[in-house]
């Protein structure tokens, strides 16, 4: 069993960020947006920062507390002015985050979660990727991992993970099946698949027995538990069936911010 080493491969396509940046005649810049204080997003926002500014983007963090109105935020958002703006989610329960979300300028919105910016990634009309999914593509493209034909199991369908991996998949050549909540006895889809990619966000829920023998399993679900931040996947179970494990952490999420930044530099030269 292979273990996919993300922090190595997001240190070479830093690499070639950086060099990208030097030749620009003006540094992207890039807002990150929070509300409260989620442990997860928290360290996921530290080290978003640490990889940006490491190849010369400029970081501006707006931190706002949970008691904030959805017209406030909407429009703080609305007026930044930055190259690229994110808005860290999960939002409070009390604020409407598609209208949030929708506020980010189509030309800003480097996670493509606004209605425009998903809109024309689901229509195939722009040339960039959401983060994850495209985390997933340097991750199968790495251990060139044919996709032509073979039988795909993505474990979630939200906007960050499920949706946008089960589109790209599709679009190579997978054969995608797709599990919900709703989805009765999960454990025999995933037994038939070549592929499994999880984003659900709970811990361990996928295990070695539910694996075929040599399957390639890509865990992009994170939570936080007992202080730690963990996978979907249970490691120890799985790392004995599977030939390609993405662990988390160290898997999807450093590849993540590295094609946050391919999607900066996009909209900074357009």
């Amino acid at each position: 069993m292979e273990l996919v080493n993300g922090k190595k491969i997001s240190q070479r396509e830093l690499e070639i960020i950086k060099e990208e940046i030097k030749n620009r005649d003006t540094k992207p810049s890039l807002a990150v947006v929070v509300v409260g204080n989620n442990p997860v997003s928290a360290l996921y926002i530290k080290k978003k920062q640490q990889a940006l500014e490491s190849v010369g983007v400029e970081v501006s963090i707006y931190s706002y507390k949970e008691d904030i109105s959805t017209e406030e935020l909407v429009e703080k958002v609305s007026l930044l002015k930055e190259d690229g703006v994110i808005v860290q989610l999960p939002l409070p329960k009390s604020v409407d985050q598609s209208r949030v979300l929708n506020a980010i300028d189509k030309d800003k919105d480097v996670d493509m979660l606004s209605e425009y910016i998903s809109g024309a990634f689901y229509n195939n009309t722009i040339q960039i990727l959401p983060p994850v999914a495209g985390a997933v593509k340097l991750i199968l493209e790495e251990h060139n991992i044919n996709l032509q034909g073979v039988n795909t199991v993505v474990v979630g369908f939200g906007k960050l993970v499920g949706k946008p991996v089960s589109v790209y998949l599709e679009r190579e050549g997978a054969t995608v099946t797709v599990l919900n909540s709703k989805t009765k006895d999960i454990s025999s889809f995933i037994k038939e698949a070549d592929i499994v990619v999880s984003g659900v966000g709970s811990p361990g829920i996928i295990r070695g027995d539910m694996i075929k023998k040599g399957a390639v399993v890509i865990d992009a679900g994170t939570s936080s538990h007992k202080g730690a931040i963990k996978g979907d996947v249970d490691i120890d179970s799985v790392k004995e069936k599977a030939s390609l494990l993405s662990p988390v952490p160290g898997g999807v999420g450093p590849l993540t911010i590295c094609c946050l930044l391919y999607n900066l530099l996009y909209f900074h030269e357009h």
